[in-house]
């Protein structure tokens, strides 16, 4: 069987890229969504879930060409921890609008 060793860096770079601009676009509808009556939830996500979702946009990109050209990249780490503690956070201000 043949396989392609650069294929598996270029999926995982288009994964994280769906993840961050997932993270991006759900930021700026809860807060168009709550901006009329939840203004410190609108407040959370348009302060947490842009930034997370395009710090993971620029590392996935800078990753993935650094992997391409052979050189060491940083180690994503921080980004994924980052991502979670977001999710997290950002599930809780959800469940909260959804009950409240």
């Amino acid at each position: 069987m043949v396989t392609d060793q650069g294929l598996q860096n270029e999926r995982t770079s288009l994964a994280w890229r769906r993840t961050g601009l997932s993270l991006v676009v759900a930021a700026g509808t809860m807060a168009k969504v709550t901006a009329t009556q939840w203004h410190t939830v609108a407040a959370v996500w348009l302060v947490i879930g842009i930034p997370v979702g395009l710090a993971v946009l620029v590392v996935s990109t800078t990753t993935y060409h650094d992997r391409r050209h052979d050189r060491i990249s940083r180690d994503p780490g921080l980004v994924v921890m980052g991502v979670s503690i977001a999710t997290v956070v950002l599930g809780v201000f959800s469940l909260v609008f959804v009950a409240g």
